[in-house]
């Protein structure tokens, strides 16, 4: 607000937009809105990303910690029987070594779980020559994850 006078419909929007947690999410939101508001992206990314510095940032020093109540899966899960169940559908679709494997099904795992830390992993895939199979690994993985 300023001075009294509500916001207007983009710095509206512009709060909106930095709501969204997944960046990928707001970049996308952010383009649609920035043709519905006859903008261009980059005004519009400017202003949710000085609406995004008057968040709070999670996981900041000093910052509240705040635990979600999530609603338990119904059984115990074994995780090392779901991990090699993960490897095994993995080494149905590629030839790759055990360790490779099992780093890929701990990043599936971590997929469900990466908000709640302040760092994460890249899956790195890389491969010696062209056609190794890098898209092989994507398609299923594409299908995994939160």
């Amino acid at each position: 607000m300023n001075g009294g006078e509500p916001d207007s419909p983009i710095v509206q929007e512009s709060k909106r937009l930095a709501l969204i947690k997944n960046p990928a999410e707001r970049d996308q939101a952010i383009g649609i809105s920035a043709k519905n508001f006859k903008v261009s992206k980059a005004a519009l990314t400017q202003s949710v990303n000085g609406h995004l510095l008057d968040q709070p940032i999670k996981g900041a020093i000093g910052s509240e910690l705040v635990i979600e109540d999530y609603e338990p899966w119904p059984e115990p899960v074994a995780g090392d029987v779901l991990l090699n169940d993960i490897v095994a559908e993995i080494n149905k679709y590629l030839h790759i070594n055990e360790h490779a494997a099992n780093a890929v099904a701990i990043w599936v795992l971590y997929s469900y779980v990466f908000d709640q830390f302040v760092h994460s992993p890249i899956l790195y895939i890389t491969s010696p020559v062209k056609r190794c199979g890098k898209t092989n690994l994507l398609n299923p993985l594409s299908r995994t994850g939160e």
